[in-house]
């Protein structure tokens, strides 16, 4: 007769959910104004084609090499400076052409073999100029056009930039303005428009 063999180990209780990995902290580096930054409070970040990375600042944009910031900034005697400094979105389109804007900066374009800027703003004796200097948000089509969100609703740009086509929400009326303040505007992968306002997700 063999006895059963009995043990004194305990075994630790299985616990209903394994303890989270925890992530590894990446490092950090600060860049300021000390470093060639214009503010230190930065809105938008986009990458250029040949790998620069440009900055949407409080103080005007900033394109970083790896080494130095070049930064542009509003210049009163300069209509070819940008039209304000604010800038909170970026966006390089198809052709590799840099689009700014702002709270209160309107629409701009930079033009690299000049180093100027082109700006398109509110004029309210125009009524296919911006429908708000105050832009919060852009966006590019599958057919290369630029939608612009604004203040006072969506904009998509005429083809040459030669005015704007003020974009109107049957849900919400005939009214363009009716879409209110367009923060948010992206393309998905088949191309549908998506759309955050003040009045929704459309």
């Amino acid at each position: 007769l063999v006895a059963p063999v009995t043990s004194t180990a305990t075994v630790p209780p299985v616990s209903a959910a394994a303890a989270p990995r925890r992530l590894p902290t990446p490092p950090f580096r600060r860049y300021g104004t000390a470093d060639g930054l214009p503010s230190s409070s930065a809105y938008a970040v986009v990458q250029d084609r040949d790998g620069a990375i440009w900055f949407g600042t409080k103080g005007g944009i900033a394109r970083y090499d790896g080494v130095d910031f070049k930064v542009f900034r509003h210049a009163a005697d300069d209509p070819g400076s940008l039209y304000n400094n604010g800038i909170a979105s970026l966006l390089f389109d198809r052709a590799g052409r840099l689009w700014a804007a702002g709270l209160e900066a309107g629409l701009n374009r930079y033009d690299a073999d000049t180093d100027r800027f082109i700006h398109w703003g509110h004029d309210p004796h125009d009524p296919a100029s911006l429908a708000s200097d105050k832009v919060w948000a852009m966006a590019q089509g599958a057919d290369g056009s630029l939608w612009i969100g604004t203040a006072r609703g969506l904009d998509r740009m005429r083809p040459g930039g030669h005015g704007f086509e003020h974009v109107a929400n049957p849900l919400l009326g005939s009214d363009p303005a009716a879409f209110g303040l367009v923060a948010a505007i992206q393309f998905d992968d088949h191309h549908q428009l998506w759309i955050g306002s003040s009045h929704g997700l459309f």
